[in-house]
């Protein structure tokens, strides 16, 4: 079984909390006529409230002689037996990979799978029963870029994680009707030496993720904070290239410049907002050790025409940027490497090696690239920014790759971008002297405040209405009608992180009104 299962188990337990449970009755190399022998006790024993069914793509393997009707007879009874025992039991037939390559070493020819799928959709049409065709996104994504159908479908049968992610997950919870697979998720976690809380907010962005992690005190002060970071997954993570190190995002401010003070700040908020054509990211610190009013806001926005590259908007309120060293952890900050493979930060007009000594870089002409000679040289990071608006730029051992603004710079704009398995010397040439101006123009025409996408909070309001309403108790009423005017508040605003807020606490709420629904009456 893939790894959709455990991504749809997320993604339902993430919006509804304790709500839905999702067993795994599956296993490798089986066929439909296993599944008809164990349906008793791997599916109708559990008194399933839905069923997912998909062993076309193994019917079709030749050593288990079972032609399309054969296949369709197990189907059909399996169906049967299933609504016999739970009438409203909702039932979703799948497609899945082309399968069309056989492993080395594996018996496993399949022959006319496309049958097998077609009498998957024509018993869906027959029963009116759901249908998630992932078979005619997997051709399509194969026939339009090969190289990333083999990422994600190395041997055309097995997904991998990301595969599941990008292609198969999605379509089931739209399939389910499931609105927005992309939501944040929290997960908790204790030290191995029992000593700090962990709890690492993860949001899925259209390509990669970001995750930002608070550490706090078990004891002997539960609850203070020890630290805090934001850690980002984009790009070719894992090597050079990858915008992917532990501390992501720091601002360093001028007290000798030793304290990131963002490290010991919650974020007072982290929310993901939707828009058509993309999606929005918003962190919110206060920062009232430089001023009771002191404020840090960094929107991230991504556009689905464009999933290879990040942009990032810095705001302040009460605090001088340009009191402020602002950092980015890229890859290349390693200068161990051995002769031939250090570490290189490229401007259009010079090149630096990344040493373990401090140095400066002159701004210029608004882009930058990070890369290794030799050693992973397929692989890169590629960064745009206002270089108008910085008194210098530089590395050092302590900041990593750092911006200090010149005074009244305003907001701060940036870009983050990355090559990944493309000639490093060809590449970082062509981006400093022609691909990073259109970049750069890009960016200068972004709308930070972009028209959102509001229909899930009112959808999902409606039907929270109806929960509260046939609850019965004012309380949740009352509670409803506060987090719509804050959602309202924030949309007359064109807020996406108040708005996103809101809806965060829809979804919160959603649980707790139908959590005291099923509990027993007193």
């Amino acid at each position: 079984m893939g790894d959709w299962v455990k991504q749809l188990d997320s993604a339902l337990n993430t919006q509804f909390k304790g709500l839905a449970v999702v067993v795994n009755s599956g296993k490798s190399s089986k066929w439909s006529e296993w599944g008809e022998q164990n349906l008793d006790e791997l599916v109708l024993a559990k008194n399933p409230d839905a069923v997912f069914i998909e062993f076309a793509v193994n019917d079709s393997v030749t050593r288990f002689n079972c032609p399309v009707d054969v296949a369709k007879t197990n189907l059909c009874s399996m169906i049967d037996r299933i609504l016999q025992k739970n009438p409203k039991c909702e039932i979703i037939l799948m497609t899945m990979t082309p399968a069309d390559a056989c492993p080395e070493g594996e018996l496993c020819p399949r022959e006319n799978i496309a049958e097998y799928y077609q009498m998957y959709r024509d018993v869906a049409a027959e029963r009116k029963l759901i249908l998630v065709d992932n078979y005619k996104s997997w051709i399509e994504l194969q026939a339009k870029n090969k190289d990333l159908f083999t990422k994600y479908v190395p041997d055309t049968i097995h997904p991998t994680g990301a595969g599941c992610e990008e292609i198969v997950t999605p379509a089931i919870l739209k399939a389910i009707g499931f609105r927005n697979l992309k939501q944040i998720s929290f997960t908790d976690t204790v030290s191995d030496d029992k000593k700090l809380k962990i709890r690492d907010c993860k949001i899925p962005l259209l390509n990669g993720s970001i995750t930002y992690s608070t550490y706090k005190k078990a004891e002997p002060e539960p609850g203070e904070l020890t630290g805090a970071c934001i850690r980002m997954n984009f790009g070719a993570t894992g090597f050079n290239g990858g915008w992917d190190n532990s501390s992501f995002f720091k601002v360093f401010y001028q007290e000798e410049w030793k304290k990131d003070i963002l490290q010991g700040t919650e974020a007072e908020s982290v929310t993901l907002s939707h828009f058509d054509g993309g999606l929005v990211v918003d962190f919110v610190w206060q920062i009232k050790e430089q001023s009771p009013e002191g404020k840090i806001s960094l929107r991230f926005i991504q556009f689905a025409s464009m999933p290879e590259w990040l942009f990032a908007r810095l705001k302040t309120e009460m605090i001088e940027l340009n009191e402020c060293k602002v950092c980015f952890s890229a890859r290349p900050g390693t200068p161990w490497l051995p002769a031939g493979g250090e570490r290189w930060i490229a401007t259009p007009t010079q090149h630096y090696q990344v040493e373990p000594k401090a140095f400066d870089i002159s701004p210029d002409q608004n882009a930058v690239a990070f890369f290794s000679k030799v050693q992973f040289e397929d692989y890169g990071n590629l960064f745009v920014y206002e270089s108008a608006k910085y008194e210098n730029l530089g590395c050092t051992p302590q900041h990593g790759f750092y911006l200090k603004p010149n005074p009244g710079a305003g907001d701060l704009h940036f870009g983050f971008g990355y090559f990944n398995k493309k000639p490093g010397a060809e590449t970082v040439a062509r981006f400093l002297s022609e691909e990073s101006k259109t970049i750069f123009a890009q960016m200068g025409k972004i709308d930070w405040n972009p028209k959102l996408d509001y229909s899930e909070f009112e959808s999902d309001a409606k039907d929270v209405e109806k929960m509260v309403s046939a609850a019965g108790d004012a309380k949740y009423g009352v509670e409803l009608k506060r987090i719509t005017k804050k959602f309202d508040e924030g949309k007359t605003k064109g807020d996406a992180g108040e708005c996103a807020q809101a809806l965060l606490e829809l979804n919160q709420f959603r649980v707790e009104v139908a959590k005291a629904a099923q509990a027993p009456a007193k």
